[in-house]
């Protein structure tokens, strides 16, 4: 919010020397802005958890912040983190699996909803929903949550790699991109966008844009423009709420 209403040069922020992220993902072009606004900042303490693991799993130091992009450091020394596949079986390094969790912050269970805490937790992991991949220091890089990937034509897309590549472009202030339901692919490949303060740029322009980036069968098949994006009251985009706006009604 900062960002957007044109504070990056207009205070003095030397006295600011601790920056942090949590809540949701942080877009590598905002977190160099981040340094922009705030030169004296030693980095970004990028924060991975879930509310049901206390909250925090993982956190990337400072110092670490521009040389590993896209990540959320190493497990904190009170949680054990593995990835597994479908099959529970563990994935090896760089391959991606979903987080599971063990550790005295996780939660004992779901209050007075023991089928849902039969799924979350097994064997005292507690199964996250997020996909990640891990680098041979063992830093974590959150790919995905589980349910956001879109399987169109029988082929996964990431929403977070699409919207990455959508950060890139410097007209495009927040992104968003899930799936909608198609007659013939299964889900097709949608986006919701809002554009940076005093840019304009078209729907054709931005898939130009992205045909260099990412491959073909994961760019949006539309791209809606919207004055801001819904989210939670933590700030989270609401992509529930996106999907429900954009579905056809006949669907």
């Amino acid at each position: 919010m900062l960002l957007a209403h044109g504070a990056l040069g207009r205070y003095d922020t030397a006295s600011v020397t601790t920056l942090s992220s949590g809540a949701d993902k942080l877009p590598d072009r905002v977190k160099r802005n981040l340094f922009e606004l705030f030169p004296e900042a030693d980095g970004v303490y990028d924060i991975f958890g879930i509310t049901e693991c206390g909250p925090c799993i993982s956190c990337l130091s400072a110092e670490d912040s521009m040389i590993k992009t896209a990540c959320v450091g190493l497990p904190l020394p009170f949680v054990q983190v593995k990835l597994v596949d479908e099959s529970d079986q563990q994935v090896p390094v760089g391959q991606v699996g979903e987080i599971l969790v063990k550790g005295p912050t996780v939660m004992q269970g779901y209050y007075r909803n023991p089928e849902r805490t039969a799924k979350a937790i097994k064997n005292g992991w507690f199964y996250s929903g997020d996909l990640a991949r891990t680098d041979d220091e063992g830093y974590l890089y959150i790919v995905d949550r589980k349910k956001d990937i879109i399987i169109s034509g029988g082929e996964n897309v990431s929403a977070r790699e699409v919207e990455e590549a959508f950060y890139t472009h410097p007209a495009v202030f927040k992104a968003a991109v899930f799936g909608l339901p198609h007659s013939k692919w299964g889900e097709q490949v949608t986006a919701a966008v809002v554009l940076a303060k005093d840019q304009d740029v078209t729907s054709g322009q931005l898939s130009e844009y992205l045909k260099k980036r990412v491959a073909g069968y994961k760019i949006p098949r539309s791209i809606h423009f919207l004055n801001a994006l819904p989210e939670s009251g933590v700030g989270k985009i609401s992509k529930t709420k996106l999907k429900e706006m954009f579905t056809p009604d006949n669907v």
